[in-house]
């Protein structure tokens, strides 16, 4: 099984780096949590993969579950982000902002 620790690493990168944008961003990155625990799971599972077949299967449901964990991870970050960041007041002052920048252009 030497030759399956490449996913493996990934994996665990995965679950790393998720963890480490949680504590970085804390509290508002408490979302981040989720593909954490779902990259983590999936490596931890992998001790249990004796074939080929059922690791090419144990890849195939890391690998899709850890994005669609950091898919829904994106999604609360732009909900929070339309949430905190101010809202603009019109178009006319994008128009005039773009319209400023072109000329200094």
């Amino acid at each position: 099984m030497a030759r399956h620790g490449a996913p493996v690493t990934r994996v665990f990168s995965a679950a790393a780096y998720a963890l480490w944008l949680c504590v970085r961003h804390w509290p508002f990155g408490i979302h981040n949590l989720l593909p954490g625990i779902v990259a983590a799971g999936f490596a931890m599972l992998f001790g249990a993969v004796d074939t080929r077949q059922e690791f090419l299967s144990w890849e195939r449901h890391a690998y899709v579950s850890t994005l669609l964990s950091w898919t829904v991870a994106g999604m609360f970050d732009c909900a929070l982000l339309l949430r905190l960041l101010p809202r603009r007041h019109g178009e006319q002052g994008h128009v005039d902002a773009v319209e400023g920048h072109a000329d200094t252009v």
